[in-house]
């Protein structure tokens, strides 16, 4: 739209710069006219010849040859305004009143022809672009009107060159103006239609999410650059292929309206897609469905980091005391459905840990829990349950656990967290900690509250015994 911009600028100064010669009352009014239109009229070839270019998409020239097709008619420009100091462009102008129209009559001067020349040429060369350019355009209505303007000023031309004007009259002038209002008429009117068919095509082909469009019969009418690149065989699908032979596919999408989801394994990478599902209706007629494809695989790794901090105490890892009541519970009830099936709760508390905070500070603490947290879900099977109770107390639900299995388990746990040696600035400490077991077959519990709080019950008898030690339930106690 540059050079459409500054080609309409100059045939403005031209027509100008025409109306003001015939109107002229004498030589040098006529002159200052002449003077006005070639402000323009030496560019004329050169930009409509770069505005053809960029109408059909050649691409840019070289700034240096851009450069040139301004700085050679600029030349012609500066002849002519010196005229008469210099007589480059005009030898002479005479002011001839004779006929129905008044006009210079002109001596050529050196650069005279050589301006017509370079005009005219680059001219025909642009009518020549648009024209092949045209020969790919669908619409032949809109087509001819566009190339009757562009053809319009090469036929002015042309007719003034051979003399089948009427007197002296040059035509180029209002040849021009007609075609800046067609061109004008046209880009407003039907290039809009192609900007927008253009405009949405960028758009739907760099969408960030897939888009696929498919009949009542769900065979391909159109997809972008995306969803091809989640199902490669689109792209090389023709119209009409089934849709339910694209590899990975979800057909679920069809059974009904909204969203769904479902995962997609590209470059051995897992993807977490949603798709929606959307009627493409004619009226009241359904035509076809569309779909929306969006890459959700950040959104469920998130959402499942949620989840996970909200099970899982963040510190130790372990199940925090809500998580762990309801996931050992299930376990107890499904342990206790079949008889003399044994099954053990341990409950530990880290031994003056609150001396650990206050000594060496909490971060020291957290360090401390955090190796005990590491301690549990190394040491247990994966159908154990471990969560952290509260403050420095964990627990642990081990079903179709035995009573020497828990008490070799328990003990092996504690050897293990009182030979580690915590290192802190100026020296190092070591921790121990305190256990209490409680078993189905010992402790004859009401349900997995009544197991726990035995196990409870167990720990306080090993902790004001002197602590750093395992203690049963019934076992020990009573």
């Amino acid at each position: 739209m540059m050079f459409f911009a500054m080609l309409s600028m100059i045939i403005a100064l031209m027509a100008c710069g025409y109306l003001f010669e015939v109107t002229a009352l004498d030589l040098s009014a006529a002159v200052v006219a002449a003077k006005v239109m070639y402000l323009g009229a030496p560019f004329l070839g050169s930009l409509y010849y770069l505005f053809a270019r960029d109408y059909v998409n050649l691409p840019r020239l070289a700034a240096w040859k851009t450069l040139l097709l301004i700085a050679i008619p600029a030349i012609f420009t500066v002849s002519v305004l010196l005229y008469p100091y210099t007589k480059l462009y005009y030898l002479g102008l005479t002011y001839v009143k004779t006929g129905w129209q008044a006009h210079l009559l002109v001596q050529p001067g050196l650069l005279y022809y050589p301006c017509f020349i370079f005009a005219f040429a680059f001219t025909i060369l642009g009518t020549f672009i648009i024209l092949r350019g045209f020969l790919k355009e669908d619409n032949r209505k809109v087509s001819a009107l566009f190339i009757i303007a562009c053809v319009l000023p090469l036929v002015a031309q042309t007719a003034k060159l051979i003399g089948v004007v009427p007197g002296e009259w040059n035509p180029v002038p209002t040849a021009l103006t007609i075609t800046i209002a067609m061109l004008c008429s046209y880009l407003v009117r039907f290039r809009q239609r192609s900007w927008q068919s253009t405009g949405r095509e960028l758009i739907l082909q760099n969408m960030r999410d897939a888009f696929i469009l498919v009949d009542t019969s769900n065979r391909l009418l159109d997809s972008n650059g995306m969803a091809q690149r989640y199902f490669p065989m689109l792209a090389h699908a023709r119209l009409g292929f089934p849709i339910a032979d694209i590899e990975g596919f979800p057909m679920q999408a069809f059974e009904k309206e909204g969203f769904s989801d479902f995962e997609l394994v590209r470059g051995g990478k897992t993807l977490h897609l949603r798709i929606s599902s959307s009627p493409l209706t004619d009226g009241q007629e359904r035509v076809g469905t569309s779909l929306m494809i969006f890459d959700n695989t950040e959104s469920h790794f998130m959402m499942q980091e949620l989840q996970r901090l909200a099970r899982r105490d963040e510190l130790t890892g372990l199940y925090n005391h809500a998580t762990f009541f309801r996931e050992a519970g299930r376990s107890f009830d499904l342990n206790v459905r079949q008889p003399n099936l044994p099954g053990a709760a341990l409950m530990m508390d880290i031994d003056h840990f609150k001396s650990v905070n206050d000594t060496y500070g909490h971060a020291v603490g957290d360090e401390v829990l955090a190796f005990i947290g590491r301690i549990l879900n190394r040491r247990f099977r994966h159908t154990d349950i471990s969560g952290r109770y509260g403050g420095e107390e964990l627990c642990v639900w081990l079903p179709q656990t035995d009573t020497t299995g828990v008490k070799l388990l328990a003990e092996d746990i504690r050897k293990q967290i009182a030979q580690q040696v915590f290192a802190v600035e100026g020296g190092s400490f070591s921790i121990t900690v305190s256990t209490g077991i409680a078993t189905i077959q010992d402790s004859h519990p009401v349900d997995f509250n009544d197991l726990m709080k035995k196990a409870d019950e167990a720990l306080y008898v090993a902790k004001n015994s002197g602590r750093n030690q395992v203690r049963v339930f019934g076992e020990d106690l009573y």
